[in-house]
């Protein structure tokens, strides 16, 4: 993966809002093992501008075509897939949010998750995001207020669209009913080998399901649902034990190196991090 363009700026916290606004441009390969699932303690928004991806979330995956947006809540895993090799270029928000009005609107919006406008529709959207990204890239930067104002804008705009088709593909039946297994059994002492004995197939065709469908391992999914719902419960005020326990870890040290490596910090360092959230939707920066 080779970034040609990259912008990361943050809006401030305004009115119990935080918003990270990357937009980046870079060549990528289409590369079946490379897929990582992203796990945010926020909302993402997600505008695609070019190159031959989908997006996988939840138990339905979409091809995204210029202007198409997906809406993900805070703690879904979720992921890009990679088709060829192209030059992918998107916008990528991360909204922190505690203000009830904004709150509400993109709860409505992940409802849908994936979201698609008209031809003109998808020009006026990519034209704000570039007005945004330029206005928040100069200096002095806008006031709060314009700021504030530019978000709303976004929002307006992301009201108006409407879910792509009602047929966008989805897993197979048997992937499904193995993806809501682990969402109801992720805290017991589940495995991929239990996987496999539970739905009688052989482990070859399992992982066979999750590199087509998924462009990851049962075993990389089963321990990104791991630590997302233990950064959820660390979030809540539990222990750094009780967060292990009930996210299905048995071996403490491979969750706290497991839980470093992907966050960037041990849990009690990401707990303390995040102290002043109010709730689970409500936290402070991080990096990804």
């Amino acid at each position: 993966m080779n970034t040609l363009e990259m912008k990361r700026l943050s809006l401030p916290a305004t009115g119990e809002v935080e918003v990270i606004w990357n937009s980046r441009r870079e060549a990528v390969s289409a590369d079946t093992t490379g897929t990582v699932e992203h796990i945010h303690p926020c909302y993402e928004i997600y505008v695609h501008v070019s190159g031959d991806v989908s997006f996988a979330t939840n138990d339905t995956m979409q091809v995204l075509s210029p202007g198409d947006v997906v809406l993900t809540r805070p703690y879904t895993s979720h992921h890009c897939i990679t088709h060829t090799d192209c030059i992918h270029e998107h916008y990528c928000l991360f909204v922190y949010c505690e203000d009830a009005l904004i709150k509400d609107a993109l709860d409505r919006l992940a409802q849908r998750c994936f979201l698609r406008d008209s031809p003109d529709g998808t020009t006026q959207l990519l034209s704000l995001l570039q007005q945004i990204t330029h206005a928040l890239s100069q200096e002095p930067r806008p006031d709060l207020l314009e700021q504030r104002a530019s978000l709303y804008r976004l929002i307006a705009q992301l009201s108006r669209m409407s879910a792509p088709n009602a047929d966008a593909p989805r897993y197979p039946e048997n992937l499904r009913r193995i993806l809501h297994h682990i969402s109801l059994h992720y805290a017991s002492p589940l495995s991929v080998r239990e996987l496999c004995r539970h739905f009688f197939i052989s482990q070859a065709t399992l992982e066979r399901l999750f590199r087509h469908h998924l462009h990851t391992t049962p075993y990389r999914y089963l321990l990104q649902y791991r630590l997302s719902a233990a950064a959820h419960a660390l979030v809540r005020g539990k222990s750094v034990g009780a967060a292990a326990e009930e996210s299905g870890f048995s071996d403490y040290p491979h969750f706290i190196s497991q839980f470093r490596k992907h966050f960037g910090m041990t849990p009690n360092q990401y707990k303390k991090a995040h102290a002043s959230s109010i709730d689970a939707q409500a936290l402070k920066k991080e990096d990804f």
